[in-house]
């Protein structure tokens, strides 16, 4: 197995070798994130943690195999108690590396002796305390979580299953690999089988009942491929409450209109009544409208809520209609302070809109779920199915939005086409799936109310896609995505 591995990392390793690699054990081993982009940024998180040259990220296991025990002598925080020993079922970093790693592996005596004879596990674990200055360990568990199922207590008090994926209650963190290892124990199989792969339906009717003992039927499991692009590829997940990350901020960005100003006060009074209060609603408006007869309007707020510190009011030179709500994350990305002297960094973001009460864990939902993704994931709490087939479904930005600021960084120079000044969910669907994130349907705990004298006003949106047979969505994906087809429903 080292030698094979070694061949395919040696060739890249020429052609790229900065190229990254993943090699984990196919039988016990299921992928939990949604794209490769998650994968890598998880890699990068770990990596950014580590000192500069430890770029080969292995796993480590609460529980071993005596003869391939391999501890660590010293881990800081582990993810759970006693996860310190390495695991050779997962090792991730450039193909330069994982040469030098699969090479001295298979070539030395760091894989001496098991039964008198080399081991690639071993080897691994020896490698890393051999050459600590080149490896880091993954302790929170971002990339890989080894499930030890030899302690049956370890898995219901360390992590939370839901719909067959499995999260660290500790940190919070979905890892992106799951290993179950070892099962060629029926208790382990079963677990994995019924906790995972069933309801992820992952299962192939062949393996469903059996017990992972006869014919070590795990080894041979048949993972049906995961449709990608459309609406089978939006993974769900469910809200749930969170504590706050240290100097974690989160900021609720909207825009509005000159007819709309008057209900700002609204929308101030609907962000302090959430249970995670937003460290800042960021209004972002144009200084000229284009759109009659708002172009003949100034945008004027109360004194009263002008003054508001909540409150911070970014002008645009562009007016790129309902889109430009978007646009005050440029100024989140550029490390602006915020009203305490702060800086955002990369924060988190939650979308919405002005002619809406949120429910008081609007906020809160999307930031837990923001919060503890590994990056690279577009949470809505809706989606809009006439999009069709041709971007699958659209995110539904009055329902609300949730991902990180650095990922709207360059939107603003996205040009809007005519057909879809008024399409905003079409256009940043369309942006979103031409940079690789990953669209996530978050069900939220609570509901919204539509603020009607507002909603169905004669210059609302809403007002003018019925004025058009709702065929601006139409027209903005054919412009985008020609031959794009459309389907009405929204979920």
């Amino acid at each position: 197995m080292s030698l094979q591995y070694d061949d395919h990392a040696s060739k890249l390793s020429l052609s790229d070798p900065e190229h990254l690699i993943v090699a984990m054990d196919s039988s016990d081993g299921v992928v939990q994130a949604a794209s490769e982009a998650q994968v890598v940024e998880a890699y990068r998180q770990v990596v950014a943690e580590a000192l500069p040259r430890q770029q080969l990220v292995m796993a480590l296991e609460t529980g071993c195999v005596p003869s391939f025990c391999v501890p660590v002598p010293s881990i800081p925080t582990p993810s759970l108690p006693g996860n310190r020993h390495i695991n050779g079922g997962f090792v991730m970093g450039p193909a330069r590396l994982m040469h030098a790693m699969w090479h001295a592996v298979a070539t030395t005596n760091l894989s001496c002796c098991h039964n008198g004879r080399m081991h690639p596990q071993l080897g691994m674990g020896m490698f890393a305390l051999r050459y600590p200055e080149l490896v880091a360990f993954d302790v929170k568990q971002r990339l890989a979580a080894i499930i030890n199922l030899r302690d049956g207590a370890e898995f219901s008090a360390h992590y939370r299953v839901e719909r067959g994926y499995v999260t660290n209650v500790h940190t919070g963190v979905q890892p992106a690999f799951l290993h179950f290892p070892g099962q060629q124990f029926p208790a382990s199989w079963q677990t994995y089988r019924d906790m995972v792969l069933r309801p992820r339906g992952l299962l192939s009717s062949q393996f469903a009942e059996g017990d992972g003992a006869s014919g070590r039927s795990a080894a041979r499991e048949r993972l049906r491929p995961r449709h990608v692009g459309g609406l089978a590829a939006w993974p769900m997940v469910r809200a749930s409450a969170c504590t706050a990350r240290p100097g974690e901020r989160v900021i609720f960005l909207l825009t509005s209109t000159p007819l709309r100003a008057a209900r700002m006060g609204r929308v101030l009074e609907n962000m302090r009544a959430q249970t995670r209060r937003p460290d800042l609603v960021l209004l972002t408006v144009p200084r000229r409208y284009t759109r009659p007869p708002l172009s003949s309007m100034d945008f004027v707020l109360a004194p009263a809520v002008a003054r508001d510190p909540l409150l911070r009011v970014m002008h645009v030179d562009r007016d790129a209609g309902p889109l430009t709500k978007y646009f005050g994350s440029t100024m989140l990305t550029a490390g602006a302070a915020n009203g305490n002297g702060a800086t955002t960094n990369d924060a988190i973001v939650v979308v919405g809109d002005d002619d809406v009460w949120y429910e008081s864990t609007f906020i809160e939902d999307f930031a837990c779920a923001v919060g503890s993704s590994l990056g690279g994931a577009v949470f809505s709490s809706g989606r809009d199915t006439s999009c069709g087939a041709a971007l699958g479904a659209c995110v539904m930005g009055f329902r609300g939005i949730g991902l990180r600021a650095s990922m709207l960084r360059d939107l603003p120079s996205v040009p809007v086409p005519p057909e879809c000044f008024l399409a905003d969910d079409v256009l940043i669907t369309h942006h979103f799936q031409k940079r690789g994130f990953v669209l996530t349907r978050l069900r939220t705990r609570s509901r919204y109310q539509i603020d009607g004298a507002y909603a169905w006003t004669n210059e609302s949106i809403n007002v003018i896609h019925k004025r058009h047979g709702y065929e601006i969505n139409r027209e903005c994906v054919d412009r985008l995505v020609p031959a794009g087809s459309m389907n009405a429903e929204k979920e």
